[in-house]
This record gives structure tokens, C-alpha cells and sequence, in this order.
């Protein structure tokens, strides 16, 4: 029971903020790299997050309707016809989603008649004040809410990880060094089968790929990403001179197929390939 409440309180959250990203204007496609922007998490952790499948910290929530402007009466639908001042001093509370409890300030109105709703409402237990969405109150005298505050608390600094294949280790560890002092976290790969290992044995945020490997093309890898824990990953390619129509069209399928970015042509420019993922990422 426990396990299928926290379910609906992962997936809740999730849901009302996906609702004020696409509010605020950031399409689908950039959830994830939002979120993973303002709480400093990996994009992979971003991405489930938004799936409701990772629960959602105190900081975080408070964090994201800082960001655009929103509190936490307005994340889970509290309307905004009352929008006086509120006086008084907020009481001790806690914000009950699902079977998360957390601490929060509530500006506590007057108990609700029968006929009187609210879409947060307040209720006492043995001296203490739990704020709840008003579907899923329990039985009990409930009181208006006004105002609902989270303050957050020190939050956890995530690098995002990025996976790298190329067969000329130098260009590879070049590439790993620039973009670890650009505040990622880097792995270099020179073979496709260790780099294969690697996406089926760890998280990768993002992944930079040269399209020839030896004497095969990395087509396989991308296949393997597409079929790892995090699907939706931005695959960069790089590439040789494009001097053949037989290498055009290879690259041209690789991109309908596995919706690649590139390709890049080498060699690189490394600031190129962190303003992509930048931009990706919206860092």
C-alpha cells in the first residue's frame, strides 16, 4: 500500500509541473533539461522525475514554482479568486501528498461548512496541522487554506554524465578533458563493444559518437541507446568529410531513425559540442 502511494505522490507532482512548464511556454522536449537546470540533477533523473518514477524532494518542489513564479497552493490547483493579502502569522504544517508529509507554513483560515470547499484544505491531529488536496482529505473538521510556503533546503549538485566513442584516443580523451572542465562528467570509449557495455551496464545523460569505428559504422550503438535505461538520451555523431553519396545516405538514415544531432564534421571544434548539449540541456 505504501509502495502504491508514493506512486501516486511521485506521479502527481510530476503531473502539476509539467503543467506549469508547458504554461510557461517550454515545450515537451525541454522538460527534462528545464528541471534538470534549475535542481542541478541529472538529465536522466530529471526525465524521471517527470515520468513519476523518482519521488520529488522538499527543496525541489519549492524550487521549481520559485522559479516561475507560482507557490504551492497554485502547483496542486489551489484557485486564485482570493488573491488579498494574507495577515497573520503561518502556522507549523505539513503539505500531505500521496504518502509524502511535508514540512511547510500555512496561513489557516476559518473551518469549512458542509458546503463549503476548498481545493487545499487544512486539518488538525493530535495538535498538529496537515494540509491536504481536498479529493483526498480524511473525515474531520477541515479549515480554509490561503497560503501554503516551502522553504527549501540545500539542495544536491548533479553533473551530467556523457559517454564518448571514438576509435583515435586522443581526440576522445581531449574531447572527456574539455568537456570535464566544462562541468560535465566524461567517459571515453574506443571500441564499440566496451562502449556497448557501457550503455547497457550504466546512465549515460548524453553521448557523443563517431559515425566510423575501425572499419564498421556505429549504427549499433545507437541502437543499443535507443534501447537503454534512458531512451530519449541526445546522441551527437561525428564525422570525416562526408566525400561520398553511400556515407550521405548512411548518416541521413542514422538520423531519421535514431533522431541524432549532427552530424559534426571532424575535426571538431570543442566548444561546439558543449554549446550543443548546453542548448539540449537548456544550462
Amino acid at each position: 500500500m505504501e509502495s502504491s502511494e508514493h506512486d501516486v505522490s511521485a506521479a502527481l507532482i510530476a503531473q502539476r509541473i509539467r503543467e506549469i512548464l508547458t504554461k510557461n511556454g517550454i515545450g515537451r522536449r525541454q522538460h527534462a533539461g528545464t528541471i534538470s537546470r534549475i535542481l542541478n540533477l541529472s538529465f536522466s533523473q530529471a526525465h524521471r522525475k517527470l515520468k513519476g518514477q523518482s519521488p520529488w524532494a522538499i527543496h525541489q518542489v519549492n524550487q521549481i514554482t520559485a522559479e516561475f513564479g507560482e507557490d504551492v497552493g497554485q502547483l496542486f490547483g489551489e484557485s486564485q479568486a482570493d488573491s488579498a493579502p494574507v495577515e497573520g502569522d503561518p502556522t507549523a504544517a505539513s503539505l500531505v501528498i500521496g504518502n509524502t508529509a511535508i514540512p511547510c507554513q500555512a496561513h489557516i483560515g476559518l473551518a469549512l461548512s458542509a458546503d463549503q470547499r476548498g481545493d487545499l484544505v487544512a486539518l488538525e491531529t493530535d495538535g498538529r496541522w496537515f494540509i491536504h488536496t481536498a479529493d483526498n482529505a480524511p473525515d474531520g473538521q477541515l479549515h480554509s487554506v490561503r497560503l501554503v510556503t516551502i522553504r527549501p533546503t540545500v539542495e544536491e549538485i548533479r553533473r551530467l554524465s556523457i559517454a564518448i566513442l571514438d576509435d583515435s584516443a586522443e581526440a576522445a580523451d581531449e574531447l572527456s578533458k574539455y568537456l570535464r572542465n566544462q562541468g560535465f562528467n566524461t567517459q571515453a570509449y574506443y571500441d564499440i563493444q566496451s562502449f556497448n557495455d557501457a550503455v547497457r551496464d550504466q546512465m549515460f545523460d548524453g553521448f557523443v559518437v563517431d559515425w566510423i569505428i575501425g572499419q564498421d559504422t556505429s549504427e549499433s550503438c545507437m541502437t543499443k541507446i535507443r534501447q537503454s535505461e534512458n531512451p530519449d538520451a541526445p546522441i551527437l555523431v561525428l564525422t570525416g568529410q562526408l566525400n561520398t553519396s553511400e556515407r550521405e545516405s548512411q548518416i541521413a538514415r542514422a538520423m531519421r531513425t535514431f533522431d541524432i544531432l549532427g552530424p559534426y564534421e571532424k575535426p571538431i571544434r570543442l566548444s561546439v559540442i558543449k554549446a550543443a548539449f548546453d542548448r539540449y540541456f537548456n544550462r
